[in-house]
């Protein structure tokens, strides 16, 4: 309850700075609606207002009271959440909620690549077992590190650990593992 309504407020901040409206330092939740109201487009308003006004009522009553909301509120709110952030993004920032990616943030055309592939590759299970057994192929076989797409680097990797190394270890991770259950 207390991330959703962090999430929610910080969304609300930020859009105060992006609207270019001054928002107080001391601001109740409920007046965010009014004071961004002058930065949006005419016969525009932020939605969800309602739903927001319960999620804060609930974060009171947990935080305030020690009144513990149910599931059944924690889902509602949750829903209500990724309703206001769907459609508010739009009307505020002008893009889609669903396309925001935290890989816009890196500068490093390499490490943005990278990263790509590595979302391609969670997001398609074939692809992932591909990459690992890549990797685990090329460890076994060559002295170079693997890169994201399975080509060596033809740098040295000094931390490759022999098949005899890791059997003892896991054998030991193993034999830990019994005692602790027995």
């Amino acid at each position: 309850m207390l991330s959703f309504h962090d999430a929610v407020e910080l969304f609300l901040v930020l859009a105060g700075e992006h609207l270019g409206v001054g928002l107080p330092t001391q601001i109740n939740f409920s007046q965010y609606w009014e004071k961004l109201a002058a930065g949006l487009p005419p016969n525009t308003q932020l939605p969800s207002k309602k739903a927001m006004e319960r999620m804060n009522k609930l974060r009171v009553n947990l935080k305030h009271h020690g009144a513990v909301p149910s599931p059944t509120d924690i889902d509602q709110v949750r829903a209500d959440v990724l309703t206001f952030f769907t459609d508010a993004t739009p009307i505020i920032f002008g893009g889609s909620f669903t396309q925001i990616d935290m890989i816009d943030l890196v500068s490093r055309p390499q490490t943005v690549k990278f990263l790509q592939f590595a979302q391609s590759c969670a997001d398609k299970e074939i692809c992932r077992r591909r990459w690992r057994h890549s990797r685990l192929r090329s460890r076994s076989s060559s002295s170079t590190t693997p890169r994201l797409d399975g080509r060596p680097t033809g740098r040295r990797s000094g931390s490759v650990m022999s098949k005899t190394t890791v059997t003892r270890v896991t054998g030991s991770v193993e034999t830990e593992r019994r005692r602790s259950y027995a």
